[in-house]
């Protein structure tokens, strides 16, 4: 049986930033589905994105008739963004329940937000929570759904990295020192376990349009390797000898 992980992934992170966003899960991992298309949406807006990035000119044309062909909900960020505006009339009209004081009580980002603004409207204004709660899912969802990805991914293609991964894992917990629910402050005490994660995102970046970096006049020699001025890291896709003959 073939199991699409990635996508279990993705539900997975919308729930995780529903949570610390909006305090509640918005049950993508329950249904394993896209709720009301938002996975969809933010695909298509990133597409979108990478295109006017590199032609800029061309959104000011593009954006408002691609959301008036989608509808009163829009296209990609802009449904997102209705989607915030709809949690955050929900947490404008429904009052959270006090938590029990033996409870860890966990301040979500909207809660957060709306303080902000009620303390000082003129300054966190309406905009800035709006901006703040589609930044979360824009930015949070897709970048976490893709570092899990790659992780699994060359765990997998290394069987002995893995295994190592798993001998580690279970030292730590017969030492007593991994509990049920592993916290953020114990998975520091699992070095090969953050080697593979930095590794993973080195291999696999989460974003795939960095800011470009220039070699600066003179050259720069990088861990031995010499650099021409004026190269840039668009050029590393061409084979460093390759520049080096068409310099020539």
């Amino acid at each position: 049986m073939l199991v699409d992980m990635r996508h279990w992934f993705q539900c997975y992170a919308f729930d995780v930033i529903g949570l610390i966003t909006y305090a509640k899960r918005l049950g993508f991992l329950d249904r394993g589905d896209d709720i009301r298309g938002v996975i969809s949406a933010l695909e298509e807006h990133l597409g979108y994105a990478t295109l006017v990035g590199i032609f800029p000119s061309l959104h000011r044309y593009l954006f408002p008739l691609k959301n008036y062909l989608a509808g009163a909900k829009g296209a990609g960020r802009a449904y997102v963004l209705s989607f915030t505006n709809e949690r955050i009339r929900e947490a404008q009209v429904t009052p959270k329940p006090v938590a029990e004081e033996s409870a860890v009580a966990m301040e979500d980002f909207l809660t957060k937000f709306l303080a902000k603004h009620a303390a000082d409207p003129d300054v966190f204004t309406s905009f800035h929570v709006l901006a703040g709660g589609t930044s979360n899912m824009v930015a949070g969802s897709d970048t976490t759904a893709i570092s899990l990805s790659a992780v699994l991914y060359y765990l997998l293609k290394h069987p002995a990295c893995l295994q190592k991964l798993r001998d580690e894992i279970d030292d730590l917990t017969a030492k007593g020192g991994l509990s049920k629910s592993p916290t953020f402050k114990e998975s520091q005490q699992l070095p090969y376990l953050q080697a593979v994660i930095k590794e993973a995102l080195r291999m696999h970046p989460a974003t795939g349009l960095p800011l470009e970096r220039v070699v600066p006049e003179g050259g720069a020699t990088i861990s031995g390797r010499f650099f021409p001025e004026g190269v840039s890291q668009r050029d590393d896709l061409v084979p460093y000898e390759k520049r080096l003959t068409s310099q020539s």
